[in-house]
């Protein structure tokens, strides 16, 4: 795995992802989004 970051954070995921230069898979945590919508 490259990197991991929250579902906020996609646009600074889609920068990296597009200068092609990690190695492994960059992850979206989509579980910690969830919980905060789902506690409100």
């Amino acid at each position: 795995m490259a990197c991991t970051f929250p579902l906020k954070e996609i646009h600074t995921a889609q920068a990296i992802f597009l200068e092609k230069k990690h190695v492994g898979k960059i992850v979206l945590n989509v579980a910690q989004e969830q919980s905060s919508i789902n506690s409100k």
